[in-house]
């Protein structure tokens, strides 16, 4: 049934290349592919018929008088706009360009099925709704402030999704009653899923999932914490699952299962972990509903952790009782000595210790081995260790400690960064962990050199900006974060003629 005037085109080499740029009302109701080089823009009613492939190499524009109706499948390489009026009751979108595509206009979209299959990612500007199925294939969906809002209620409504192609915001999901639900969440570095296994759940009809990278535990774990009897006494460092659903849970219960990745504090030891919940940022964590020793594991740096019988929404996090654990390391450090780089660390106690290992990256992902030191084995005492990198990185370079127990059972140290630029200049964060209203920077050598300061979290967002000039040899600069910052690691910036100098900061 025809919607309005046909577009006239032309097929060149099995396409049909339209000879309007959909300023004008579009019916598309043939079978086989539409190609649109050139940004496209409604103005009036568009059509795409079932059956029919449209493909845009650049940008569409629906804009405030443009109607479009889309059941068939179309493919888009540039930014998505709405203005106007956009309807699907079985059609395709598949965002599949080669550089970062949006999704914006002051109108949200309504899609039917929707592909992000893009490895450069799409960002929202806008929120949308996905009636059909989000597929997640290649590439990131990052959204901001916006969410990505799943109305398909089936647990298959979001597929394909893994571990290169996930959402980075907020993702609402409808659910039923019952069911197990992902919500393949994570950073812009890594991978966080988290599942819902649902039961004769009531009270709500959909559910928002969100990861934060943060220290998870601002507030102390409460003293005698303990799943089955295994004392809980911290927290995977990386950060923790927020899911809300839309009102109260008034009866049934559910599994939830976490998989962290990122974690500077992880072991290697399965049955040590459990998940912890707590109702706000405020609250205590506690440990509610059935823990099971047998659902948690670690598969490379993939802690995964589950609880059951639960029936309240809130925080979510991966806890485990470092007590347990057979050295207790209290200092990692990684210190520039004129070409060299000293690294030293500070056991506090070890028990069956077998080995320690330096490591180094470029990247602060990929890490090679430097040396092996033999651990005390047995000791109740503090020790201290000390090795000389002598052949150091130029540029920025990142260390870590691998400790490893006779069991053949690991766990890994904090990343310290350094950075060689052949200037005498010396940069530190006084004191660190700190707290925001008392973050310090020293500057050491720079004299009257005009220097860039800024603080960096850990996605990659700057935070603080601000030129300073020292003057002296020996400076110190308090460093105005803003109040609302969140605790976590963060990375102050130095950079002048010489180069650039890192240094990782703690907020607590």
């Amino acid at each position: 049934m025809s919607k309005g005037p046909v577009i006239q085109y032309q097929t060149i080499a099995g396409h049909c290349i339209l000879r309007s740029c959909f300023a004008m009302a579009l019916t598309m109701n043939v079978s086989f592919a539409l190609a649109q080089s050139g940004n496209v823009t409604n103005k009036i009613d568009a059509y795409v018929a079932p059956g029919t492939i449209v493909s845009i190499v650049d940008s569409f524009s629906n804009e405030a008088a443009g109607t479009m109706t889309n059941e068939g499948h179309i493919y888009i390489k540039g930014d998505w706009t709405n203005i106007g009026t956009y309807t699907s009751n079985a059609g395709v979108v598949s965002f599949w360009g080669s550089t970062l595509q949006k999704i914006k206009g002051s109108a949200s979209t309504h899609f039917f099925d929707a592909e992000i299959d893009n490895a450069s990612g799409v960002n929202l500007e806008q929120q949308i709704y996905v009636n059909g199925t989000l597929g997640l294939t290649s590439g990131l969906l990052t959204t901001g402030s916006n969410e990505a809002y799943v109305v398909n209620s089936a647990v298959g409504a979001i597929f394909p999704f893994s571990a290169s192609s996930y959402v980075v915001g907020n993702l609402r999901r409808e659910v039923s009653g019952s069911g197990s639900y992902d919500f393949p969440l994570g950073t812009s570095s890594n991978y966080e899923l988290a599942n819902l296994s649902l039961t004769g759940a009531t009270g709500f009809s959909n559910i928002l999932g969100s990861f934060t990278h943060a220290i998870p535990n601002p507030t102390p774990l409460t003293t005698g914490l303990n799943a089955n009897g295994h004392p809980l006494n911290t927290m995977l460092d990386y950060g923790y699952w927020t899911l809300t659903p839309n009102s109260a849970m008034s009866g049934g219960v559910y599994t939830v299962t976490l998989n962290e990745i990122g974690a500077g504090n992880q072991v290697s030891t399965p049955n040590v972990y459990a998940v912890i919940k707590r109702p706000d940022s405020g609250s205590a964590w506690v440990s509610v509903g059935t823990h099971y020793d047998e659902t948690q594991s670690v598969n490379g740096n993939i802690v995964t952790a589950a609880r059951s019988d639960l029936s309240s929404f809130s925080d979510f996090g991966i806890g485990f009782g470092n007590i347990l654990l057979p050295v207790e390391l209290l200092s990692f450090t990684a210190a520039l000595n004129e070409n060299v780089v000293d690294l030293d660390w500070t056991t506090a106690s070890e028990s069956n210790s077998d080995f320690f290992t330096l490591e180094r990256s470029g990247d602060a992902s990929n890490f090679t081995f430097l040396t092996n030191v033999k651990g005390a084995g047995t000791s109740t005492g503090r020790l201290d260790y000390h090795r000389v990198d002598e052949h150091p990185l130029q540029g920025t370079s990142y260390y870590r400690l691998k400790q490893t127990d006779l069991d053949g059972s690991f766990r890994y140290s904090q990343i310290e960064p350094i950075s060689i630029n052949g200037a005498n200049v010396d940069v530190a964060v006084i004191p660190n962990p700190t707290t925001l209203d008392n973050l310090n920077l020293s500057v050491i050598g720079m004299g009257n050199k005009v220097a860039r300061v800024s603080v960096v979290d850990a996605l990659g967002r700057t935070c603080f900006v601000e030129n300073i000039t020292p003057g002296s040899d020996n400076y110190t600069f308090r460093i105005g974060v803003p109040a609302d910052l969140a605790p976590g690691y963060y990375t102050v910036e130095v950079s002048c003629g010489d180069g650039t100098y890192l240094k990782k900061a703690v907020l607590q």
